[in-house]
């Protein structure tokens, strides 16, 4: 009892926080390295690159562009939507 009630609620916990990633909207960036703008067109700078197979989160949209987050960096921004797809 003392070992499995801890056990029990460890497990409990992972299986939520489990469930909350999953129902997430996260996406995959598809192109071999994309440039990420801090506003959805070409005109804004570049914030930052993301590599091929970089998990993001998808947080709005816009014609042709979507604002993705990165959670692991702490970072946002803008990105063709020909450049990521959700997974």
């Amino acid at each position: 009892m003392i070992i499995g009630l801890p056990l029990l609620v460890l497990l409990a916990v992972w299986l939520a926080l489990r469930a909350r990633d999953l129902s997430l909207p996260w996406a995959v960036v598809t192109a071999p390295t994309v440039e990420i703008r801090s506003g959805p067109g070409d005109q804004f700078p570049v914030g930052f690159t993301a590599p091929e197979g970089q998990r993001t989160l998808i947080l709005s949209r816009r014609p042709g562009w979507i604002e993705i987050g990165v959670p692991s960096k702490n970072l946002k921004g803008w990105v063709l939507d020909s450049a990521i797809a959700p997974i």
